[in-house]
């Protein structure tokens, strides 16, 4: 599969990200598709898991990339690849309008675990997610989406695990990512 042309730092990120949260605030769908692709395809021919919790419009555009390289079905029946809406995600998680600490964190690990085990050989095998529940609560709920990055993190630091993260920018109160959300990752990618 062809990728946009990625400036150097940006490809280092998302082929090797180590144990990095990052966060990509994009204006262009497609671009955002491609990143996570390249992402996801970097993963997968390593043998890592992937678990993709994603938009349904993301979803479609992803599955597209990764389908010119992989067989996704069978990918998905192994449990290396997982695409997880990202709405129903977010729904499961929330008490009252606000994330519960306790479903977040056992939603993620319980997806984390998933993936890691390796059915077929037993083997415990590397993860990479990318997500973007905190990206529905913000702006409408920024301290919410805020709350979300900070039990990440705490999920990420027992896993050691990288996460992509995608925010839409552009849009009513979307025209910049306020530092508090960038300062939550570890590293930000712009392309």
């Amino acid at each position: 599969m062809t990728f946009f042309e990625m400036d150097p730092q940006t490809a280092t990120i998302l082929t090797n990200p180590q144990h990095s949260h990052i966060v990509y605030p994009y204006t262009d769908d497609a671009r955002l598709a491609d990143a996570v692709s390249f992402y996801a395809n970097n993963g997968l021919v390593r043998g890592s898991a992937v678990v993709l919790v994603v938009t349904e419009p993301h979803r479609d555009a992803i599955r597209k990339y990764l389908e010119a390289d992989f067989d996704v079905n069978a990918l998905e029946a192994s449990g290396q690849l997982s695409f997880i809406d990202a709405a129903e995600a977010l729904n499961a998680f929330m008490m009252d309008g606000n994330p519960d600490p306790a479903l977040v964190k056992t939603g993620m690990k319980t997806l984390i675990d998933r993936a890691r085990r390796d059915e077929r050989t037993g083997r415990i095998r590397a993860v990479r997610l990318f997500g973007e529940v905190a990206s529905l609560l913000w702006p409408a709920n920024c301290a919410a989406a805020e709350y979300v990055e900070e039990l990440v993190n705490e999920v990420l630091q027992e896993y050691s695990i990288p996460l992509l993260c995608g925010y839409p920018m552009g849009g009513p109160g979307r025209d910049q990512l306020p530092e508090s959300l960038v300062k939550a990752h570890s590293h930000t990618i712009h392309w």
